[in-house]
């Protein structure tokens, strides 16, 4: 559980506050939460990095602020604030497919979604895909869609893009499909991008130019970023605060420098300690995490990790409280009041 009062920036405001957001789907005839009451803020011009295995709910959350959960989802409890200039929106309470909505999604709220190869429609062009979301919003006409397309291709780095505009997704590259998802993500320039797994099957070459390409748009544009990802190496490299999510909760979250220095929940050592080290002595063999992510609707008594967990005890058949564990720190989980010889060494 998450405490929608947390605020990760002092003094600053948030452009989207969630609190207490619950997404469900109906199976067989019974409501299965798949994000289960969460609450984060994220403030213009910074990065909130949402990291966890795969099945934790991570896209879903994403999916879920843009009103896009598939059916038979939908959101069940919770509120997301959206703050434009004076006006405040609560996109939940929003019609999924009225006109609101439709403004928002991809004109002020866009999402970068995973497997450019699967998201980009093979039968439209490059420019086509791209010039139907700045038509959408921007309403202009064909020439200069045309060459807004070409701009948007030329900003994220595509080169040749007055070629390229007219080229199928199969005929560029995987790095070049990821550009060109972003820039459809950016061609309206939104206040907030929802990068959902941006990196996920490049190489690392590749990675690190879209890592390098996304913050250094963030500090032209000033825009926000909620960067979703397994990948806590990006995360190290680009998140302002990160929060780490574990069966459709958030367990964990605070800056980049408590996490990694200082986890105070065994996922979040666990993730970690599963992560490859150059400088490893073991002849470089990895240390996952046992068991697997509990299917929703499945989920064991009490603390969600318990049967995956190397400390629990007692206590963690009963849900844990979110406790504060240093500044901007907190972590769900029952060994922060557990007695010393039952802490776990960071």
């Amino acid at each position: 559980m998450t405490d929608s009062s947390l605020t990760f920036l002092s003094g600053a405001v948030p452009l989207l506050s969630v609190s207490h957001l619950t997404v469900e789907f109906l199976l067989e005839n019974r409501p299965v939460p798949v994000v289960r009451d969460i609450g984060f803020e994220i403030y213009p011009g910074k990065t909130l990095g949402l990291v966890g295995e795969s099945g934790c709910g991570k896209s879903m959350t994403g999916l879920a602020l843009l009103r896009l959960t598939p059916r038979p989802g939908r959101v069940a409890a919770g509120t997301m604030i959206y703050r434009r200039g004076g006006e405040t929106v609560d996109l939940a309470s929003l019609d999924s497919s009225g006109e609101e909505i439709r403004r928002i999604r991809g004109g002020e709220i866009a999402m970068i979604f995973q497997e450019p190869m699967s998201a980009l429609n093979p039968v439209y062009t490059i420019g086509q895909q791209i010039g139907e979301t700045i038509r959408l919003h921007a309403g202009t006409g064909r020439k200069e869609t045309r060459n807004r397309a070409i701009e948007a291709l030329r900003r994220v780095g595509v080169p040749g893009p007055e070629t390229r505009v007219d080229a199928y997704p199969h005929q560029l590259s995987g790095g070049l499909r990821q550009r060109a998802m972003i820039a459809m993500a950016l061609s309206c320039s939104p206040r907030l991008l929802i990068a959902d797994e941006p990196t996920t099957a490049l190489d690392v070459t590749i990675q690190a130019q879209i890592v390098d390409l996304l913050k250094s748009l963030q500090e032209e544009t000033g825009m926000a970023i909620l960067m979703i990802t397994h990948d806590l190496g990006v995360m190290a490299d680009m998140a302002h605060d990160i929060a780490v999510m574990y069966a459709g909760q958030i367990v964990e979250h605070g800056p980049p420098e408590a996490i990694y220095a200082q986890p105070r929940h065994p996922y979040t050592q666990g993730l970690l300690a599963s992560v490859p080290r150059l400088a490893a002595t073991d002849r470089g063999r990895l240390s996952p995490i046992p068991g697997v992510v509990p299917q929703p609707g499945r989920m064991p008594e009490g603390c969600s990790f318990r049967p995956r967990c190397g400390f629990a005890f007692d206590p963690c058949t009963l849900p844990p409280p979110l406790r504060k564990t240093g500044a901007r720190h907190h972590a769900c989980c029952w060994l922060e009041t557990a007695p010393a010889s039952l802490q776990p060494s960071v």
